[in-house]
């Protein structure tokens, strides 16, 4: 698991902490620490010619320094706000310098802290046209995450539209309509001077097709929204088009910023953030994955795969799997307990606590009893779910629910009832859902 997955992994664990409260009536003693881990603060630092590196250690936010005043690209979550301000701070310029706040995408983890930034800084917020409203709304209306207020809402001072700049001391960066992650996905662009060289810098949005995204019509609902397929067609068309030599992005791991972090600190001859083939070999990645899933929902083979790309190969094989893991992540969604039953009945293989591989309704049924004590297992009556649920946190899912297993009456023993819950962390890896921790709680059990 990459440090990105990992720290999203323990953000999201500690959302289920808190959903805990009720169904378990406890609260892990490290859900602070936890969620302190995914957002963890780095030294910020330059980057190159004007931009610097205030985010934390995977969320990014960029300050761009010019002779008017400062520009912050990304606020980054709630909590990376005051990272930010001290950021800014640690390296000897003003927040009150800041008079340009950019975004690259409306979405909690790279907007929910520009209402913060806004209100110590004094700047002005520019976002583009398809993503404004979301700003003003907190993240209310998105086509993913529907009437929920999932920020602090921010208005923009200035609505802009694919093409349009933004201007200060000198230095113009030009914003480019990249949608489908979100309808106004905004990647920035700009010149930065270095050393007497003038590199072109882009600062890319987003191209992860979320688990959920629906590009096409199927079984008669329609696509996540009008045109998402299309957009996202016309966003690799900008980003294929676009000449960069310095590779940034809304998240680290876009970009390799730890290791290119690093490499710079420990000296390197040649700045790492140049990067112009680690761009290109993103872009291409990232369109495979895009080519393979809307081929995946249209029923059909990815095609144009580029020759020799093992990651599109890679997701081909994994076809199956991956519809599994959709049917899965489906079932939960839609709470359809006819094909949850199913799945966990069939499909899902898991280990038990004594090293034996078996199925999920195997492991579920289990009473903790050591198959090697000769006592024997009970007899299971019927099994279904409760409250299942699936939230999406960029590169990784979340399932929650609970299992309810009858046993029939024995000899000795009255028939019982036991109460599992389950939380499955997923993260998208190698261009498919893979299941990366697994915990299972005894709620309740109760004799009937």
């Amino acid at each position: 698991m990459s440090a990105y997955e990992l720290r999203k992994l323990i953000s999201c664990v500690s959302f289920i902490c808190i959903l805990l409260i009720t169904a378990a009536g406890a609260v892990r003693a490290q859900t602070k620490e936890q969620l302190e881990e995914w957002n963890t603060p780095v030294e910020p630092f330059r980057i190159i010619g004007n931009i610097y590196y205030v985010g934390a250690s995977d969320v990014t936010s960029f300050l761009i320094v010019t002779s008017a005043g400062d520009i912050v690209l990304d606020g980054g979550l709630g909590q990376t706000a005051p990272q930010i301000e001290a950021n800014i701070r640690a390296l000897g310029f003003k927040v009150s310098d800041v008079k340009v706040l950019l975004n690259s995408h409306a979405h909690f983890d790279h907007a929910a802290g520009l209402a913060e930034l806004k209100k110590s800084s004094g700047a002005k917020l520019v976002a583009m046209g398809g993503d404004a409203a979301l700003l003003e709304h907190g993240g209310r209306g998105d086509f993913f995450f529907g009437g929920t207020k999932t920020f602090r809402a921010v208005k923009p001072d200035r609505v802009i539209h694919d093409g349009d700049t933004v201007s200060l001391g000198g230095t113009i960066l030009t914003a480019h309509l990249t949608p489908g992650h979100t309808p106004g996905c905004t990647t920035w662009t700009m010149t930065a001077n270095d050393a007497g060289k003038d590199y072109n810098v882009v600062f890319f949005c987003s191209a992860s097709v979320l688990d959920g995204y629906d590009l096409v019509d199927r079984l008669g609902e329609p696509p996540s929204y009008p045109g998402i397929a299309a957009d996202y067609e016309k966003a690799f068309r900008v980003w294929k088009s676009l000449p960069c030599e310095v590779f940034l992005g809304a998240h680290g791991q876009f970009f390799n910023l730890t290791e290119k972090r690093e490499a710079l600190k420990k000296g390197a001859k040649e700045n790492p953030f140049i990067d112009p083939k680690g761009y290109a070999d993103y872009v291409s990645r990232k369109e495979a994955d895009f080519k393979t899933e809307l081929a995946r929902q249209q029923g059909g083979d990815a095609k144009d795969v580029a020759p020799g790309d093992e990651t599109g190969a890679k997701h081909t094989e994994t076809a199956d799997v991956m519809q599994f893991e959709q049917q899965w992540l489906d079932a939960l969604r839609n709470h359809d307990m006819k094909a949850l039953d199913g799945i966990l009945a069939e499909d899902w293989v898991d280990h038990s606590s004594w090293g034996q591989v078996v199925t999920r309704k195997e492991f579920f049924s289990a009473d903790g009893t050591r198959p090697s004590s000769g006592t024997p297992a009970r007899t299971v009556v019927s099994q279904h779910f409760e409250n299942t649920e699936v939230r999406f946190y960029g590169d990784v899912a979340i399932a929650t629910g609970a299992v309810v297993t009858e046993y029939a009456r024995g000899k000795s023993e009255e028939s019982s009832t036991r109460r599992v819950i389950f939380i499955d962390v997923l993260t998208w890896r190698d261009g498919r859902w893979q299941a990366v921790s697994s915990q299972e709680t005894v709620a309740a059990a109760a004799a009937k």
